[in-house]
């Protein structure tokens, strides 16, 4: 078994538990209501700012842990090094370079394990960013339907937004989403141009 496939799968199972045992999603999120209640539950009265504040934390703390624990400059690195091996294959390919195409073949390996490699580095801090979303998804869950006296909102796009509403998931899904998404894609596209901000493409190719 390849190294840390041991603990994903363990934490996968562990996710596995919290999305079928109701039991287990209503203790997890009353216990995020200890920290998130009195900090950005505003006693329920503002439950679209809470919505907005609870996607805003999971952005920035997922999205933060992720492009620290990610090598951008090895990303583009192998991204470069792929394009090139491919490149070389084909050429061998349409010129019946038998040779050529042995070495590279023999290569591919190398090749593929060391993006298999910055892949499976990428992928571990999304473990624990999953768990914190799921936690504040679940603390939402438990805060609309408990603290939040009203079950209307105005937003800009209704005058009347039924947060108990339902299309299949509840209607305050949708608005996490659409709070939380802009903002978490322009944060991670600022931190990734910063981090290969000294990465020059033509040097590396």
């Amino acid at each position: 078994m390849p190294k840390g496939q041991g603990t994903m799968m363990m934490f996968f199972f562990v996710m596995l538990l919290i999305m079928v045992d109701p039991n287990i999603r209503t203790a997890l999120g009353e216990g995020m209501s200890f920290l998130l209640n009195p900090s950005i539950g505003f006693g329920g009265t503002l439950p679209v700012i809470s919505v907005m504040l609870a996607g805003t934390l999971t952005g920035l703390v997922s999205t933060g842990l992720r492009v620290w624990a990610t090598d951008f400059v090895e990303m583009e690195k192998s991204r470069l090094l792929q394009r090139s091996f491919q490149k070389q294959m084909n050429d061998a390919r349409i010129r019946r370079d038998t040779d050529k195409l042995n070495k590279l073949k023999r290569a591919q390996p190398h090749v593929m394990g060391k993006q298999m490699e910055i892949q499976s580095a990428t992928m571990r801090p999304a473990l624990g960013t999953m768990f914190l979303a799921i936690a504040v998804f679940w603390w939402l869950q438990v805060f609309v339907g408990t603290e939040v006296a009203f079950k209307c909102v105005s937003l800009p796009w209704t005058a009347c937004w039924p947060l108990d509403g339902s299309f299949g998931l509840p209607y305050w899904v949708a608005l996490y989403s659409v709070m939380s998404l802009p903002f978490t894609l322009a944060f991670s596209a600022g931190l990734k141009m910063w981090r290969l901000r000294r990465f020059d493409p033509e040097t590396e190719s």
